[in-house]
């Protein structure tokens, strides 16, 4: 199933008629008569979206709004309101409180399957990049009132429209409502501008006539292929010309789509809740990121751990046998550690570690992996290297450390340390060798560098 949707409609006939509608689409429905009835359905079954009506005897539907948004919060489940052409303060309420949109009725049926398919689509992209966390505190509403003014400072907007008239007025509106400044744009060329320029937070289309529709759908086509310009709030501003066209803009990439006239509060709330939306996912997505490249790096150093260079290790083995090329594999080690740390303290072998693991990185290639793997223990995997070229480069890693002091002690004593390699090469072919024998190789091999008296280089080439 696509997903659940909980309808909360009083009247027989409407309910079997959107029933029929939502079954048809394969959404699985779940029926309520009474904003009581709703909030217990929404507890007891999870849907993925709300179908309202607007009219339930007995109840305050703004009031039911604010209390189905808080109760998912901070999920921001998909809340449509069905309502008998409300006035604009109501349909301004509605939308504060919590409803994605406020649809007339009649409702059209294709415009409301078009809404179901973008909210669920942006409840999925939420959903995607939301990262469990103890920080979340709700709210006593689930209005966006409070959090208007913080974004409205920093968000930038891209006004497109061919019509001056349109232009002057959206951006008086957007200017005072919103306080932040709008750059206008025509059609005819937006895309390679929004490109150049620092891209905006939210990108605002506005036809003016039927003629320009083709490319607004045509723009919106193109956002949506662009990575660059996926991460902007899309919000098109359909005139009463083109209100048939509400599906074709949800279904190319549009966030929202507003039917012109609209009062300058509802298009500044709509625009803006677009905008925090999309700056909520991208926090999300920039922590999840974070935590990502911290699972799999070394704090102190900044080189990768052994978390990721193991699966790294054997996707190169793999890319090994395919091109039967050799590589290698170095095991380094700074020798007498425990000195530094002993005579200079901790904070002092810190500093060593990490202009050890500098010299170490500048001068291989991007294919080339270092890792740090113990406390004072480097691996180095060098694809497509062979014997030869390995071995140069394991002696020039040993030079670099020990022909120049790593650091300096509190009286600026010079710190000196070496370092010995070990190293295995090896030729992948078909029933060959796996991750653990060639970082055993490498280890065997740094031993007998050890052994031999340190500051030294080994090789013990393995044929597989």
């Amino acid at each position: 199933m696509p997903g659940k949707i909980l309808l909360v409609e009083h009247r027989v006939t409407e309910r079997i008629m959107l029933m029929a509608c939502l079954s048809e689409a394969c959404y699985d429905v779940v029926l309520a008569d009474s904003g009581a009835d709703a909030l217990t359905r929404l507890h007891l079954d999870a849907p993925q979206a709300v179908l309202l009506a607007s009219d339930l005897p007995g109840t305050d539907c703004v009031r039911l709004c604010a209390a189905l948004r808080t109760a998912t919060y901070p999920a921001h489940l998909p809340l449509l309101v069905m309502s008998n052409a409300p006035a604009p303060a109501t349909r301004t309420a509605l939308l504060k409180a919590g409803a994605d949109e406020v649809m007339p009725r009649p409702v059209p049926m294709s415009e409301l399957l078009a809404r179901l398919r973008g909210l669920l689509r942006q409840d999925s992209a939420d959903r995607e990049w939301s990262v469990p966390s103890q920080d979340f505190t709700p709210t006593p509403t689930a209005g966006f009132a409070e959090g208007m003014a913080g974004f409205a400072h920093h968000a930038r907007v891209a006004l497109i429209t061919d019509d001056a008239d349109t232009e002057r007025a959206l951006t008086a509106t957007l200017g005072d409502h919103m306080h932040i400044s709008v750059s206008p744009q025509s059609f005819s060329g937006a895309l390679a501008r929004l490109g150049q320029n620092a891209r905006p937070e939210i990108i605002a289309l506005a036809p003016a006539r039927a003629a320009d529709l083709p490319a607004t759908l045509s723009l919106l086509s193109d956002l949506g292929a662009r990575p660059l310009m996926r991460d902007g709030a899309r919000i098109v501003l359909l005139p009463p010309c083109a209100r048939d066209s509400v599906a074709d803009c949800i279904d190319r990439g549009a966030d929202d789509v507003i039917h012109m006239p609209a009062c300058a509060q509802e298009i500044a709330l709509r625009i803006q809740r677009q905008g925090m939306r999309k700056a909520d996912r991208n926090r999300a997505r920039d922590t999840l990121r974070d935590g990502l490249r911290a699972a799999v790096r070394d704090p102190l150093t900044g080189l990768h751990n052994r978390r990721f260079a193991m699966p790294r290790l054997a996707r190169i083995v793999e890319r090994a046998l395919i091109t039967e090329r050799p590589f290698a594999v170095l095991m380094a080690d700074i020798d007498h550690f425990k000195r530094i740390n002993d005579r200079f303290g901790h904070a002092m072998g810190d500093a060593v570690l990490t202009e050890v693991a500098d010299r170490l990185r500048a001068p291989l290639r991007a294919p080339d992996l270092i890792a740090r793997v113990g406390g004072e223990e480097f691996l180095i995997v060098l694809p497509e290297t062979d014997a030869v070229s390995a071995k140069r480069l394991a002696q020039s890693l040993c030079h670099s450390v020990a022909d120049m002091p790593v650091g300096r002690a509190e009286r600026g004593e010079p710190i000196n340390v070496t370092l010995s390699i070990g190293a295995s090469t090896a030729r992948i072919v078909p029933g060959g060798l796996d991750v653990e024998t060639l970082i055993s190789a490498a280890d065997r091999a740094l031993y007998a560098s050890k052994a031999a008296g340190r500051n030294k280089v080994t090789f013990r080439p393995i044929a597989a």
